[in-house]
């Protein structure tokens, strides 16, 4: 980590977690001023995981803007949305050892990315997963997720994701009604 963050100049790419001790004791001198997220103990604050969970969807509030009147301006500003990036997550995930442990971590992502209707992450996602079955069950939610929402244009386009096409077939006729009802 220390390697990654001084060659390439990438301090964003890692997020801290203290897990037990005091920060200034477990943390290396580099990283004492930067940002961290406490989740000391078993029963670790809601709130904290709460921020990581924001950190990592890219949801987190931003610091407020600079300028004369701005907290006037932002205050009658529409609310911002950050499109999630599911980077950081798919390149902790690609580092686990295990295929099944990293199936599970690419479910988890797909999971968030629908959360967040970002249907693009989330096929990523599962078009990274090992097995096909995983995979289709995965696809059959996001499609799931797209008939609902209305967005036939991309449940259209997750329906091509399915492996198996007895699956594929299924959802096309499937939204071939939903289309013409």
């Amino acid at each position: 980590m220390t390697a990654e963050a001084m060659t390439t100049h990438n301090q964003r790419k890692f997020i801290p977690i203290l897990r037990r001790g005091a920060w200034l004791d477990s943390a290396p001198s580099w990283l004492l001023g930067k940002y961290y997220v406490d989740l000391r103990g078993d029963s670790y604050s809601e709130s904290n995981y709460g921020d990581l969970l924001r950190t990592l969807l890219g949801t987190r509030d931003g610091p407020p803007p600079v300028g004369r009147g701005s907290v006037v301006a932002e205050a009658n500003a529409p609310p911002r949305v950050a499109e999630p990036d599911f980077t950081l997550e798919v390149s902790v995930v690609e580092g686990l050892s295990y295929s099944a442990d990293r199936d599970q971590g690419y479910e988890r992502i797909a999971q968030l990315a629908l959360q967040n209707s970002n249907v693009d992450a989330a096929m990523q996602a599962i078009k990274r997963m090992s097995y096909a079955s995983d995979r289709d069950r995965l696809f059959k939610i996001a499609f799931e997720h797209c008939l609902k929402r209305g967005d036939l244009t991309v449940a259209a386009k997750v329906l091509e994701g399915f492996s198996y096409s007895s699956d594929r077939d299924a959802a096309r006729k499937r939204l071939l009604r939903t289309g013409s009802a």
